[in-house]
């Protein structure tokens, strides 16, 4: 199964990222189009494109100031994340809990599955 993953990074940001993923919609509609958490809601309310997160972390609903965590990803809209990305790597020790988040049952029957790229 091949897969066509475009990750927006940050160089566009407000309505550029929506008019970027509709002119991918165009072009390459079998994508999947990662976003930056701040553009996830409206960009997955405007599209049918499958929609990752850049990056989620290891958290629990609660106490985690700042992070991006599973429900809070799935509320908005995404279908998968990337994880370890090069620009955001994370800690080797972090690495296995980081990687039960895929085991959530927030992501079960997500199409396309969550991606976690090697590093190295």
């Amino acid at each position: 199964h091949t897969m066509i993953l475009i990750n927006l990074k940050n160089y566009k940001i407000g309505s550029q990222v929506l008019d970027l993923v509709h002119t991918i919609d165009i072009y390459c509609n079998k994508a999947t189009i990662a976003v930056p958490a701040t553009e996830l809601k409206e960009i997955t309310k405007n599209t049918t494109l499958p929609i990752f997160l850049q990056h989620l972390d290891y958290h629990d609903q609660g106490r985690s100031t700042g992070f991006v965590i599973p429900e809070a990803a799935q509320a908005g809209g995404a279908q998968g994340t990337i994880l370890n990305h090069a620009e955001h790597p994370l800690p080797f020790k972090i690495n296995p809990f980081t990687l039960s988040i895929l085991h959530n049952p927030v992501w079960q029957g997500a199409s396309p599955p969550p991606i976690c790229p090697k590093t190295g």
